[in-house]
């Protein structure tokens, strides 16, 4: 079995999240140990637990689960609208530092296809952006962008750059 370090790493970002149910012997997820977990209550909870317990049907007629997910800040309208409005201002690594990985997850538990449009639209900007850095890292730059970049982006520019390095060694040959 493989295990991706930043799949893990995505995974254990907090959400958070509100229960639909009472459950017991829940509580030490808020700090009692021998308590229940009260219907409303609001905690922040990893994604891998949130998506689980979001999935589970709460009773037998499936009318509910055992918890909801807020909003989370990765694609709350602000964010959204920040990446509409200028893709490359936006900085992934400070919302999320695995951005691109807890989409995914969040897409795949929704469908939410409106949000895979918009966030592959600021893909194409970024990576061209990415690309126009990693062509010329020889020289030195001082510019926000890179600084901003999420993690898979960050292994996107490093194999961007090193292409083009090799690039440019094989032509003076």
């Amino acid at each position: 079995m493989y295990y991706d370090l930043d799949d893990i790493l995505a995974d254990a970002q907090k959400v958070s999240c509100r229960f639909n149910e009472n459950v017991p012997g829940l509580g030490y997820l808020e700090g009692n140990p021998r308590g229940d977990m009260e219907a409303g209550t609001k905690i922040d909870l990893p994604f891998w637990l949130a998506s689980v317990l979001n999935l589970v049907p709460a009773n037998d007629e499936n009318t509910h689960t055992f918890l909801e997910i807020d909003n989370p800040e990765f694609v709350n309208m602000k964010v959204i609208n920040a990446i509409k409005t200028s893709p490359t201002s936006v900085d992934l690594h400070r919302i999320a530092a695995h951005y691109y990985a807890l989409i995914i997850k969040y897409c795949e538990m929704y469908r939410d296809e409106q949000l895979v449009a918009t966030v592959m639209d600021m893909l194409r900007v970024r990576a061209i952006e990415i690309n126009n850095f990693a062509f010329n890292a020889n020289r030195q730059v001082h510019n926000d962008f890179l600084h901003q970049l999420d993690e898979w982006e960050k292994s996107l520019y490093k194999i961007t750059s090193l292409s083009n390095k090799e690039m440019r060694s094989w032509q003076m040959q």
